[in-house]
């Protein structure tokens, strides 16, 4: 069965611009599969609760949403990280993405 979520694994083009992102729809889709790996797990299907945490694990839309919550959302953004930097502006936040270690 192909899972409509695999279309939102990884990205097709870089990230241009941090304000076109629909974040209504990267929510629909993180929390669809978090209630899909809930269900699983009340249904104690694990093999496929572990399929559907690799698919979070390479989820673009979570990954973006992580980001999000780190750097806008969260208490303490304006704490420096372990590389000592802080990501301000959402032009620092398109460059996270064109790192090539988070893929």
């Amino acid at each position: 069965m192909k899972d409509r979520v695999q279309l939102d694994i990884g990205t097709r083009k870089p990230l241009q611009n941090w304000a076109d992102i629909n974040w209504r729809l990267t929510k629909k889709r993180v929390r669809n599969l978090r209630q899909r790996i809930y269900r699983a797990t009340k249904n104690q299907q694990w093999n496929q609760v572990r399929s559907l945490m690799k698919l979070m694990l390479r989820s673009f839309s979570n990954l973006l949403l992580s980001v999000r919550r780190i750097t806008q959302e969260n208490q303490g953004k304006n704490t420096a990280g372990i590389d000592a930097q802080i990501v301000l502006t959402p032009e620092q936040r398109v460059l996270i993405f064109s790192d090539n270690s988070l893929f």
